[in-house]
């Protein structure tokens, strides 16, 4: 009987899955949040950065300008160029005032020489059912792979 043939399919099906581009991303990002930060266009929002790695499965090497598209429903995306301090938006996370320059609900972005991708997050309110505010979620889409990382305040319920 020879034996090397399910061990030779054995690493054929485990190698495939080593292969391709991944992104490694916080679990969950949870925010110190106050029901008086949740009026709509008041001039308060909360910009909460998030740190990305695009990197190769097989051997975890970082990938240099890894092309990247992250999406969010309910609030807004920018990158660091995009934010400046002293405008007229106050950053309820810092407490200082900021002047959005672009954001969008979908954002394409390169890796940097790194593998790193630095996005602001961009959140005016958390949406409410009753008195418990739900997670938005936000999805990144590499070559191979999607995650998705719930943002959240810290008390989920007031």
């Amino acid at each position: 009987m020879n034996r090397a043939f399910p061990l030779l399919l054995l690493a054929v099906a485990c190698s495939g899955a080593e292969d391709g581009v991944r992104v490694l991303g916080p679990e969950r990002v949870e925010i110190q949040w106050d029901e008086a930060h949740d009026s709509v266009d008041d001039g308060m929002i909360a910009a909460i950065p998030v740190d990305l790695l695009a990197y190769a499965a097989a051997d975890g090497s970082a990938l240099p300008h890894e092309p990247l598209q992250l999406s969010i429903e309910g609030a807004t995306l920018a990158t660091p160029a995009d934010i400046l301090d002293h405008g007229e938006q106050w950053n309820a996370l810092s407490g200082r005032d900021i002047e959005v320059l672009d954001s969008a609900n979908l954002l394409e972005i390169d890796a940097d020489d790194m593998g790193a991708v630095r996005v602001i997050v961009l959140v005016d309110r958390f949406p409410l059912i009753g008195d418990c505010y739900l997670p938005l979620e936000l999805v990144v889409d590499a070559a191979d792979e999607s995650l998705t990382i719930p943002i959240a305040p810290r008390v989920l319920c007031r």
